[in-house]
């Protein structure tokens, strides 16, 4: 985020903003004073209005912005000394030189001469960088005689201290205070330079305090702006890592995670397409289960064939039953190779619980899918909700967001390659090839099982320079 400077006299007089002058924040009877910084004459009595509305503090005299006064105190810290009004200087060739015999010092003086200093660069990018600053901004703009004055909707007062039932001022309103009080004695007084100096020095001071509390308010991954970035409620959405991809292809066309598409774990996959994926499984449940009608064929350990019926699974395999299984299935990974048990009219002791059959071929480029070894087992929730996601996902764009968002490189949109276990086979299933079909182990303990899922996020090497990733950042992704 780039941040520039503005005239804060030109702020003030654009929005014709009331003046603060009293340092007394209520008066007798807990009332807010009619000129003081909670004043309802001022910032008015509704909550919009106490939240909108700002006003100011004549500082009567010229002080640098808070920023660019820590900037000089880090390029050359006789500037503080001037500012404090503890050395006198001069000005020889651009430079401050200490010059206690006909030299001056504080902020009006350093006003008045700021056009003569000059500030030369060197090999610090730092210190070049701060120069360009001062050297962009006339000094109207660096220097201010004005302080605006933020809402009290976010400095209010607690009005009673649990123990003593004293009146406790927010820290903001404490500095606002200090520095009208400040302000009135420069105002007052027109001798003793030393006494003007410490005033305004003491102002300065309680300046800088405001801009590091706001400062320390939205700086760092804690700030307001990055912490409510990354606590964003997101429909259709889910937080994860970002890891390297993995390069098992032989050439970059079979690479599945590229420039355009980004590996989204099954998991997560579950969440970005939540409703698509009910809604395809419901539809799977419905179409296997009218083929066979309401006898289901279960082979006995002899190899014969027998039919149990099933008791009403158009509705046992309903919304909710579907949903309860995908929320276990992206929340319990030791329960991801559960089989699917079917409804039995009357279950027969003997044969134990009935399971929906699965059934594929490996798929082996160049041969027909007949000549490939076949496959038959309990089908798991994995399956389904793999196969699900694999349709659902074509042509569907995820939305990539690296944290901490700091430009537009660190979001981008691609397309979805689904990751499942880490180990993966091609497999036919019906009419359809899988080139990544998860590798599913039903004697796996289940302890095991949540090992061998991927659960990280697979991005292109080609969107880390831009968005300043080093595979250890949380990202976010939205369908």
């Amino acid at each position: 985020m780039k941040i520039q400077l503005y005239s804060v006299d030109d702020l003030v007089r654009l929005n014709k903003l009331e003046e603060v002058t009293n340092p007394i924040l209520y008066d007798i009877g807990a009332n807010p004073t009619e000129d003081g910084l909670l004043s309802r004459q001022i910032f008015g009595n509704s909550q919009i209005e106490r939240k909108e509305t700002f006003a100011y503090i004549d500082l009567h005299g010229h002080f640098l912005n808070p920023f660019i006064y820590k900037m000089l105190k880090r390029m050359n810290r006789n500037f503080e000394s001037v500012v404090n009004g503890s050395k006198k200087f001069s000005i020889i060739k651009g430079e401050l030189i200490v010059d206690e015999e006909k030299g001056d010092t504080g902020l009006e003086w350093l006003y008045k001469h700021w056009d003569e200093l000059k500030f030369e660069k060197n090999e610090s990018i730092a210190r070049n960088e701060r120069i360009d600053v001062l050297r962009a901004y006339d000094k109207k703009v660096l220097f201010q005689t004005k302080l605006v004055v933020c809402p009290p909707f976010y400095r209010d007062t607690n009005m009673t201290d649990a123990e003593s039932g004293k009146i406790r001022p927010h820290l903001l309103n404490k500095y606002y205070s200090n520095i009208i009080s400040f302000s009135k004695t420069i105002e007052n007084t027109s001798t003793f330079d030393f006494v003007l100096n410490n005033a305004r020095a003491s102002i300065e001071l309680q300046m800088v305090e405001i801009y590091n509390y706001y400062k320390g308010l939205i700086e760092k991954k804690n700030g307001l702006i990055r912490k409510n970035l990354l606590g964003k409620s997101i429909t259709y959405g889910s937080r994860s890592v970002i890891t390297a991809p993995t390069f098992k292809s032989n050439t970059p066309e079979e690479m599945p995670v590229n420039y355009t598409h980004t590996g989204i774990p099954l998991s997560q996959a579950c969440a970005l397409l939540a409703p698509f994926i009910v809604a395809h499984v419901k539809r799977f449940f419905q179409t296997e289960l009218e083929k066979i009608g309401s006898k289901y064929p279960v082979m006995e350990k002899d190899g014969s064939i027998t039919y149990v019926k099933l008791k009403k699974p158009d509705t046992y395999f309903n919304d909710a039953f579907i949903k309860k299984h995908l929320d276990r299935f992206m929340h319990s990974p030791d329960e991801r190779f559960e089989k699917i048990e079917l409804p039995v009219e009357e279950p027969d002791d003997k044969k134990g619980k009935i399971y929906m059959h699965f059934i594929g071929r490996y798929y082996e480029k160049g041969k027909p899918e007949t000549e490939s070894p076949l496959i038959e087992r309990p089908a798991t929730w994995t399956d389904v909700f793999y196969q699900a996601a694999y349709e659902e996902s074509k042509n569907k764009i995820v939305w990539v967001t690296r944290y901490p968002l700091l430009d537009y490189f660190g979001m981008f949109p691609t397309y979805m390659h689904i990751l499942s276990t880490n180990e993966t086979v091609p497999m036919y299933v019906g009419n359809v090839v899988y080139k990544h079909y998860p590798k599913i182990d039903l004697d796996l303990p289940k302890e095991k099982v949540s090992t061998i899922f991927a659960d990280t996020t697979l991005i292109s090497n080609l969107y880390l320079q831009g968005n300043g990733g080093d595979y250890d950042g949380k990202l976010d992704c939205r369908r």
